[in-house]
């Protein structure tokens, strides 16, 4: 693609600025000439350790806690989590795409995402090793409004310049944190529910039904749920209604309240 005269001087920047500090805001600089973009989040995803928070310009659009509560467990419900986890390919990820298929209806979007406040993200992802993957999100705010698709084309015909320079700035960190050995084997999200469940029944709840009530938590719908996890319908309704009848509840903002605590990693209220 034909790049402006001021879009190539702030290329120019961004990669005379690789391996400094002020490298991250050269890049956010690039960017914004291409496709305006309000709110910047840098991570490195694992399914088996906590986020790393690589680089953020997310303080003067929302609160201190939406942060905390993010770094303490929300991450789990992020769409872009879960395609950073689940083995989907690298790539430029508007979150229209990737959301569950009743993510914009869920207590999570509406308890949390929608307090950000985010309007439309898009991510690019990188998978830099079997267990991490590095994301650079790019957000709107409600005053910008949803990306166009001659904005989402500007950053696809972008996108292999735009991987080479996140690559050249945080891969090895990634690596470096890999090596160290900061990695879990349970899937967090399910196992903060299971383990969270005990004190909720005298025998707790089943890990099948953690995975449901994690999913359900995602925004997933009962045929999405089946198909995530390859189980039939009437077995994901079963599943749903036994989880219900063990912890005494009959809808999914009573779901969400039982276990948000556990999931964002608060204390009991």
């Amino acid at each position: 693609m034909h790049l402006a005269d001021t879009e190539i001087t702030t290329l120019a920047s961004v990669i005379s600025s690789q391996r400094t500090d002020v490298f991250p805001i050269c890049l956010m600089a690039f960017i914004n000439a291409i496709v305006p973009v309000d709110i910047t989040l840098v991570v490195g995803f694992s399914a088996q350790a906590e986020p790393i928070e690589l680089f953020r310009d997310f303080d003067a659009h929302s609160e201190q806690q939406y942060l905390r509560l993010y770094a303490s467990g929300a991450y789990l419900l992020d769409p872009f989590y879960k395609i950073s986890v689940d083995g989907t390919p690298s790539g430029l990820y508007p979150l229209r795409d990737v959301a569950p298929d009743r993510f914009f209806k869920s207590e999570y979007y509406f308890s949390y995402y929608r307090k950000l406040p985010l309007m439309d993200e898009i991510c690019l992802t990188h998978r830099v090793s079997p267990n991490w993957c590095l994301t650079y999100s790019m957000g709107r705010t409600p005053d910008s409004g949803l990306f166009s698709a001659r904005e989402k084309r500007r950053l696809r015909d972008m996108e292999p310049v735009l991987r080479a320079l996140m690559l050249s700035q945080w891969e090895e960190t990634l690596l470096a944190t890999e090596r160290k050995g900061r990695l879990r084997d349970l899937n967090e999200m399910t196992a903060r529910i299971f383990n969270y469940s005990k004190s909720l029944t005298p025998k707790g709840i089943s890990p099948r039904e953690a995975e449901i009530a994690a999913l359900i938590l995602q925004g997933h719908s009962s045929p999405s749920i089946a198909a995530n996890l390859r189980i039939a319908i009437g077995t994901v309704k079963v599943l749903r209604k036994r989880l219900y009848s063990k912890l005494n509840i009959s809808s999914q903002n009573e779901l969400y309240q039982v276990f948000f605590p556990s999931v964002m990693g608060l204390p009991d209220a």
